[in-house]
C-alpha cells in the first residue's frame, strides 16, 4: 500500500468529467479541422476568455428561449466554452513529472513545445537560451 498523502475527495471526480470530455473533444476537433491543429497554443488569453464568456452567454440565452444568431442554434456552448478554457490551462503549465511545458510561436508561425526542469532550456532548432521566467508568469 501506498504511503503518499493525499487530499481525501468527497465526491466521485469521474462523474460529471468523463461524461463532458468527448463533447469538448468533438468541438476541439473541428477547430483543428478549421484552424489547424498548433492554432490554440497562439490565441491569447483575452481571446480565450472572451470567446468563453460567449458561449457561456449563447448557452444562458438558449436555455431562457431567446432566439441565437444564425448558425449558432445547434452549437454546444459550453463545450466551446471549456474548451476555451483548457486551451487557456493548459498554455505554460506544470506536466505530471513537474516539467513546465511551454510553447512559443516561432518567426516561421510554427509552434515549438518546450519541456525543461532546470532555470532555463536551450532551444533544440538554434541553440538560443530560453529563460523559464520570460514565460511562466
Amino acid at each position: 500500500m501506498s504511503e503518499a498523502k493525499q487530499s481525501k475527495i468527497d465526491f466521485e471526480v469521474w462523474e460529471y468529467i468523463l461524461p463532458a470530455l468527448p463533447m469538448i473533444a468533438e468541438v476541439s476537433a473541428k477547430g483543428f479541422e478549421k484552424h489547424g491543429t498548433g492554432n490554440w497554443a497562439r490565441v491569447e488569453t483575452k481571446d480565450n476568455i472572451n470567446h468563453a464568456l460567449r458561449h457561456i452567454c449563447l448557452y444562458r440565452d438558449k436555455m431562457e428561449g431567446v432566439p441565437l444568431p444564425e448558425g449558432e442554434e445547434n452549437e454546444n456552448h459550453l463545450a466551446h466554452a471549456c474548451a476555451r478554457l483548457m486551451m487557456e490551462i493548459a498554455k505554460g503549465k506544470v506536466r505530471w513529472d513537474n516539467t513546465h511545458v511551454l510553447f512559443r510561436t516561432l518567426e516561421n508561425g510554427e509552434i515549438e513545445k518546450l519541456y525543461w526542469e532546470d532555470d532555463c532550456h536551450r532551444c533544440p532548432n538554434c541553440g538560443e537560451r530560453i529563460n523559464k521566467e520570460k514565460y511562466i508568469k
